[in-house]
């Protein structure tokens, strides 16, 4: 028999659907020999701009498929992923998938530096 369906406001305040309702054996132990393991996942994504130096038109049209290849290189040396990138003659946007471990200020850095 499975638990009558839960609101919102407990789903909201961590209640999962089923928790503490019947389960179909008797005994509402996990089954023999499976072990439960808590698991955290992340999904960190990051709109970051660069511009180049007083804003001045240096990316042109040659430059720019090597320019965002090279960060997205970059951007994979350090863990992460670059998502989508674009941008015009004088600033770039990218949309950064990073790790949890690397602070977002150390990979704009890096990306800076490496990318200039």
């Amino acid at each position: 028999m499975r638990p009558a369906p839960q609101g919102r406001d407990d789903i909201a305040q961590g209640v999962s659907p089923g928790a503490g309702g019947a389960t179909s054996g008797s005994d509402s132990s996990p089954a023999a020999g499976r072990k439960i393991v808590a698991q955290t996942l992340t999904n960190l994504l990051f709109h970051v701009v660069f511009s180049t130096k007083d804003r001045l038109p240096l990316i042109d049209a040659e430059l720019k498929p090597d320019l965002l290849a090279y960060i997205g290189g970059i951007v994979r040396e350090l863990g992460g992923k670059l998502l989508a990138a674009n941008g015009t003659a004088d600033h770039v946007h990218l949309l950064l998938r990073l790790l949890p471990r690397l602070a977002l200020a150390d990979a704009v850095r890096v990306v800076e530096a490496n990318s200039t």
